[in-house]
């Protein structure tokens, strides 16, 4: 017989996981001076807790008054204008929540959203220690927020169901796909789905863009009022528009860049486009939009302006702070922060693991730091099943798992319409890793017939990190909802299942 399982809202978290088991550690910490268990009874999991988590990968950033506000995970970080921690606000505990993905500033509030489920109000009455002092769910939004933006002077969430207010006010309703940004120009309102421009008062399809940024450049275009990105299947495109949301010249005021844009920021004369293969600044001249900068990094993020020659910089690479040169001369990094992040394999020689990333391997003794180490590992690929006590598992070619037990076969299906990319078993368990957590399988123990499915969510796909010993599941991290903080971020994070 078979049955079609899922799993609604599991914990999350963000970059390398790893699942270490440790029972017989876990019956001690469990044991009390009262009643104990009878020696036969085996204790039982009910639970999955992420404990030793390093910093990963950087997600969206914030300058504000020379206070650098860092995403990292579920993790805000507060930064010098040299990219030094002051201080670090916890949004969420972990395990608890996948990453942090936007957020907005007004007057002495920060909103942060977090995963798709709720945003996060924090205070700035001290900027350098912000603390959380509200929290909006999803569902009280009506919507299933993917960002903030700013709206009539307030702060609104976007998503599949339209725009709506923090008080759940619709201020756009979209039946279609996801909106993507919200921009105010000239008294109007637009709103961006796919790439498409539309305005807000009569839905109106107005022109093309996938960001909008209302910003003059000094010495740019007469009627330039704001600036654009179109990401296509091959690259990028930005530029300058006009009020009546279509490019100014494209032969001067619109220029090509690899890869997707991720954000755009002007300043005085020039504009800064992060990507997710670099940064670049143009400037605006007489001869139109000119590249005077860049600097060329995988799983770049964001970036902003520190002030008219530093900009900031965060990816899966960690953080950075940047010297804009003169055309010609080499980019100068003043600082920079370097995490493991968008890490893509593991392995585990039991006393610590290593993890891989565009041929940069990290090394993780468990409960320290990571370090960056030189080494000729060979990984093997992710195992796709696993067999244990009479049960096996078995990732099918669609992403589903079949669990085999002496009862019959049952058919999981990896929360949010996922799929399984891995699996590995320990003594009484199953591991499953899918795209963007981990399901573990508890094996019934004593009289008990069923298996018990828990799980753990995490921005990004989970793979065993073999040699598994005894058994360790690791997820890197990317920043596009892939391996996070897991951020796709690169935490590294342990899981202990309690006893009971």
């Amino acid at each position: 017989m078979k049955a079609d399982l899922s799993y609604g809202d599991m914990t999350r978290t963000t970059a390398i996981y790893a699942v270490l088991i440790l029972p017989l550690l876990l019956i001690l910490a469990g044991c009390t001076s009262g009643w104990k268990r009878p020696p036969s009874v085996k204790p039982h999991t009910q639970r999955l807790v992420l404990t030793h988590h390093t910093e990963g990968s950087q997600g969206p950033l914030l300058v504000r008054d020379d206070v650098w506000y860092q995403l990292a995970g579920v993790e805000l970080l507060v930064l010098d204008p040299r990219g030094r921690l002051i201080s670090t606000i916890e949004l969420a505990d972990p395990g608890m929540a996948g990453q942090a993905l936007d957020m907005e500033v007004v007057g002495d509030t920060m909103y942060v959203l977090l995963d798709d489920q709720e945003v996060v109000h924090l205070s700035l009455e001290e900027p350098m220690r912000p603390w959380v002092v509200d929290r909006v769910s999803a569902d009280s939004l009506g919507l299933s927020p993917i960002g903030l933006d700013m709206l009539d002077g307030k702060v609104v969430a976007h998503g599949p169901e339209g725009v709506r207010t923090l008080d759940a006010r619709r201020v756009i309703h979209d039946q279609g796909d996801s909106v993507l940004g919200v921009a105010q120009q000239g008294g109007r309102t637009l709103y961006i789905v796919g790439r498409r421009i539309h305005r807000r008062a009569d839905d109106q399809y107005v022109g093309s863009a996938s960001i909008l940024e209302p910003f003059r450049l000094e010495d740019g275009p007469d009627g330039g009022v704001m600036l654009f990105a179109r990401v296509e299947d091959t690259g990028s495109l930005v530029g300058i528009m006009g009020e009546d949301c279509r490019e100014v010249d494209a032969r001067l005021w619109t220029r090509a860049v690899p890869g997707r844009v991720q954000s755009l920021h002007g300043r005085g004369d020039s504009m800064l486009v992060a990507t997710d293969e670099a940064v670049h600044v143009f400037e605006a001249t007489r001869r139109g939009l000119i590249p005077v900068w860049s600097w060329d990094a995988q799983g770049v993020r964001d970036a902003d302006w520190l002030d008219d020659d530093t900009v900031v910089v965060s990816g899966e690479f960690g953080r950075g702070v940047m010297d804009v040169v003169m055309p010609g001369d080499p980019p100068r990094v003043a600082s920079l922060h370097e995490v493991p992040g968008g890490l893509d394999a593991a392995s585990s020689s039991g006393a610590a693991i290593m993890a891989s990333r565009d041929s940069q391997w990290w090394r993780y003794p468990v409960g320290q730091s990571p370090e960056r180490v030189e080494t000729d590992v060979v990984l093997s690929p992710p195992r796709r099943n696993a067999a244990v006590l009479g049960w096996s598992v078995v990732i099918e070619d669609d992403g589903r798992a079949t669990l085999t037990s002496p009862e019959g076969m049952e058919s999981i299906t990896a929360p949010g319409d996922g799929r399984f990319v891995c699996a590995a078993a320990t003594e009484d368990a199953f591991w499953l890793g899918h795209d963007s957590g981990i399901v573990a399988v508890m094996l019934p123990r004593d009289s008990a017939t069923e298996a018990i499915q828990l799980g753990i969510q995490i921005a990004g796909p989970a793979v065993p990190a073999a040699p598994a010993a005894p058994a360790a599941l690791a997820a890197p991290a990317r920043t596009q909802g892939s391996w996070t903080s897991l951020h796709p971020t690169a935490l590294l994070l342990v899981l202990f299942p309690p006893a009971h």
